[in-house]
């Protein structure tokens, strides 16, 4: 009898364990799976990401450019004394940069924009 209780005991306690992991895998996949969650986590990421594109417009904003050009061109002209004809040839490379740097000093909206976004979150 003693054996019999003993070894129930020890099957229910393995069983359980088990089961425990089972249902707690169970629980993982249903939370990975479940709309809900998933819905209010992606709000909450969509939420802290405001914050930063708010922030990205008090940050200083840079551009540039770059453009290149090559020409050539001929140019004729006959001497009206002796006839004679004359080429010219025109070769031009053109190399223009240009970079911009635009900050904003104070812009309302732009602080009212962020404070929002981290409230928000």
């Amino acid at each position: 009898m003693k054996k019999t209780f003993l070894s129930l005991l020890i099957g229910m306690s393995i069983s359980t364990s088990a089961l425990a992991d089972d249902l707690y895998q169970v629980y993982q996949m249903a939370m990975e799976k479940d709309p809900t969650i998933n819905g209010a986590k992606a709000d909450r990421d969509a939420a802290f990401e405001a914050i930063s594109v708010s922030r990205a417009t008090l940050l200083p904003q840079i551009s540039g450019s770059i453009s290149y050009s090559d020409s050539t061109a001929d140019s004729y002209s006959r001497d009206a004394g002796t006839g004679e004809l004359y080429t010219y040839d025109y070769h031009t490379k053109n190399l223009a940069l240009d970079l911009g740097l635009t900050l904003s000093i104070y812009d309302r909206k732009n602080w009212v924009a962020l404070s929002r976004a981290e409230k928000v979150a």
